[in-house]
C-alpha cells in the first residue's frame, strides 16, 4: 500500500465517522466489537474476524497513548481489505505484531498515522523546530508512528524536505512495556 493510498483509506474512515480522529468513537461508529477486558500476554492488541464478527481485543492494561495507538492500529487492519480477508481466514491468528519486515503491520502503521495525526498541526510543529520526540508528545502518539506519518508526508508533498532523525521502525511496540 502506498503513502496515497493509506492517506485515502484514512480520509475515508474519518469521512465514515464525522471527521473523528477518536479510535474509541470510530470503533463504535464502524461496528467493531472492542473486547479490553483481558490478560493477552504478551500481545498488546488483536484483531479477528472469525464468522464475521469483527472484535478487537486491547490488552485490559493498556492505557493512554499507547491504547490509543494500538486501537486504531487494529482498527485499520479491519478497514484494510486485505487485512479483512485474512483475518476471516486466520481467526484468532495474531500476524507477527512486532515484525519489522511485516508490510500488513506497516500498511496498518501507516493508515493509523494519518488518522490520530492532523498532518497541518504536525507541519506546523515542525516548521517551528521541535524535535520529534517533542511533537510526538504534543500530538499524543509513539514517535516511530510520528516518523512514518512525516515518511508517507514526504512521499506525498516531494517539495516537503525536513531531516528525519532516523527511519520510522515497524517494530517499535515491543519497546513498549505495559507491565511494568
Amino acid at each position: 500500500m502506498k503513502a496515497a493510498e493509506s492517506y485515502a483509506l484514512a480520509q475515508k474512515i474519518m469521512k465514515k465517522c464525522d471527521g473523528s480522529r477518536d479510535p474509541e468513537e470510530i470503533c463504535q461508529c464502524l461496528g467493531i466489537e472492542l473486547e479490553d477486558t483481558f490478560d493477552l500476554a504478551n500481545l498488546k492488541g488483536m484483531y479477528s474476524s472469525a464468522d464475521r464478527h469483527r472484535t478487537i481485543y486491547l490488552h485490559k492494561r493498556l492505557t493512554g497513548y499507547l491504547r490509543r495507538f494500538v486501537l486504531m492500529h487494529e482498527i485499520c487492519h479491519d478497514q484494510i481489505p486485505e487485512h479483512r480477508k485474512r483475518a476471516r481466514r486466520m481467526p484468532y491468528k495474531e500476524i507477527q505484531f512486532f515484525g519489522g519486515t511485516n508490510q500488513s503491520e506497516r500498511e496498518a502503521n501507516s493508515v493509523a498515522a494519518h488518522v490520530l495525526i492532523d498532518d497541518k498541526k504536525m507541519v506546523s510543529l515542525i516548521m517551528e523546530g521541535h524535535t520529534s520526540q517533542a511533537i510526538a508528545a504534543e500530538l499524543y502518539v509513539p514517535e516511530d508512528l510520528l516518523l512514518i506519518a512525516i515518511e508517507d508526508y514526504q512521499k506525498l508533498h516531494p517539495d516537503f524536505i525536513v531531516r528525519l532523525p532516523r527511519s520510522g521502525r515497524g517494530n517499535y511496540l515491543k519497546d513498549y512495556d505495559i507491565w511494568e
